[in-house]
C-alpha cells in the first residue's frame, strides 16, 4: 500500500473518533523535519474499554459522574489528549519519568488542548513505580478533595517517535550525538556509552542475551570489546557501523541492531525492575471496579505483566478483560510500529 494512502487512512481513523488534533504539529519542542508523528497504539480499544467500564450508562454533567484516569507513561500525551476530548467527564493525571516529556506536553498544551480540556488535565514528573503514592486529590485538589483512588490507569510501555528519532535521547540508530538512552539524567549516572565502554565482556554478553534475546550475544560482546580498545564507542551511529561492518551479509542487520538497542535501553533504565515494581504497586491505587490497561512491546515485558495478572486472578482480586491482545490489521496497516503492541486489561473486583 502506498504511503499517502496509509496517511489518509490514519487521518480518517482519527477523524472518525474526533481526535484529529493528534495530527497537529507541536509548537516549539517538536521532532525534526522528516520525523514521523507519534500515533498512540490500541487507541480504539482503550476508548472502548473506558466507555464500557467507566461510563456504562453514558455521561451526565453531575459531579458524581466525574471519573479519573492516570496516564502512567504520558510521553507526548497522545492517549491523554484523545481521552480528554472523547470523555468530557474524565479527568487525567499524566506522569512521566522523563522530565523532557513533561516539558514537551506543557509547552504545547495550549495549542493542542481545548481550554476546557486543560482544566481536566495535569502533568507531573514521577516514576510510575510510585503509582501507589498518587491520587486524584494530588492532581485536582478542588475537584477531588476526598478521592484517593483512580477509576482507571494506562501504562503504554513503548517509546514514542519523539524519543526514538530525536538526538537528545541517543536512541535513534543514526544519531551522531552521545549514546545516552537515559530517561532521567539527574537520577541515572551511567549512559549506554558508559556501559559499552566499561563493562566486562561477560557482563555485556549477559545483557545482550538476557535483555535483548540476541542469539549472537557472545560474538557481539567480543566485537564491542575489540572495537572499544581502538576507540571509545560514543554514538549510536558508531555502534551501528561496528555491527553492520562485521556481521554476516545474510543476517538481518536491523533486527540485530534493534535487539542490541533494546538490551541497552532496558539495562540503563532498569525497565524490567521498574515494571515489576509498577505491577506490584498498581492494584491498590485503583477503585473497586476500576480498570488497569497495560500495553507491552516485547516478550520480556509481556512475561512480567501476564504473570502478575494471573497471580491476581488466582487470588480472585481481578477479572481479566484482555490478555495479550494484538493490534488489528487495520491499525498495523496505518501504523507499522504498532505491530508488537499487545494490550492487557483487568478490572479490580476485590477491595484492598
Amino acid at each position: 500500500m502506498r504511503p499517502n494512502i496509509i496517511k489518509r487512512g490514519v487521518f480518517n481513523f482519527l477523524k472518525a473518533h474526533n481526535v484529529e488534533h493528534i495530527l497537529a504539529e507541536p509548537v516549539e519542542t517538536k521532532p525534526k523535519e522528516g520525523h514521523e508523528i507519534h500515533f498512540p497504539v490500541h487507541l480504539e480499544t482503550t476508548i472502548k474499554l473506558i466507555r464500557e467500564n467507566l461510563f456504562p450508562e453514558g455521561e451526565s454533567k453531575k459531579s458524581d459522574n466525574f471519573q479519573t484516569l492516570l496516564d502512567c507513561t504520558l510521553g507526548t500525551a497522545g492517549h491523554s489528549k484523545t481521552f480528554l476530548q472523547t470523555f468530557p467527564n474524565l479527568y487525567v493525571l499524566g506522569i512521566d519519568l522523563d522530565k523532557r516529556m513533561i516539558d514537551y506536553v506543557s509547552q504545547n498544551a495550549k495549542e493542542t488542548f481545548k481550554e476546557e480540556e486543560i482544566k481536566r488535565f495535569a502533568a507531573q514528573n514521577h516514576n510510575f513505580t510510585h503509582i501507589n503514592k498518587l491520587s486524584p486529590f494530588n492532581a485536582f485538589p478542588e475537584e477531588f478533595h476526598r478521592r484517593e483512588k483512580f477509576d482507571c490507569f494506562l501504562a503504554d510501555l513503548g517509546y514514542n517517535s519523539v524519543q526514538l528519532e530525536g538526538d537528545d535521547w541517543g536512541l535513534a540508530y543514526n544519531s551522531k550525538q552521545q549514546l545516552d538512552m537515559r530517561y532521567n539524567k539527574e537520577t541515572m549516572k551511567i549512559s549506554a556509552a558508559d556501559l559499552l565502554n566499561t563493562s566486562p565482556i561477560y557482563d555485556l554478553e549477559e545483557i545482550l542475551s538476557k535483555f535483548g534475546e540476541e542469539p549472537a550475544a557472545n560474538f557481539i560482546a567480543k566485537l564491542i570489546v575489540k572495537e572499544r580498545k581502538k576507540k571509545k564507542i560514543e554514538t549510536a551511529q558508531e555502534l551501528k557501523d561496528i555491527l553492520f561492518n562485521n556481521m554476516n551479509p545474510r543476517t538481518d542487520k536491523y533486527k540485530v541492531l534493534m535487539r542490541v538497542f533494546q538490551a541497552l535501553r532496558i539495562t540503563i533504565n532498569n525497565e524490567l525492575q521498574n515494571l515489576e515494581s509498577f505491577m506490584e504497586n498498581s492494584f491498590d491505587p485503583l477503585k473497586e471496579n476500576g480498570i488497569g490497561m497495560i500495553i507491552t512491546f516485547h516478550s520480556l515485558e509481556r512475561q512480567v505483566v501476564v504473570q502478575h495478572l494471573k497471580e491476581l486472578k488466582k487470588k480472585q482480586k481481578i477479572k481479566i478483560l484482555e490478555l495479550n491482545l494484538p493490534p488489528s490489521e487495520q491499525e498495523i496497516t496505518m501504523n507499522s510500529k504498532s505491530k508488537s503492541a499487545h494490550l492487557h486489561c483487568y478490572k479490580k473486583i476485590a477491595p484492598n
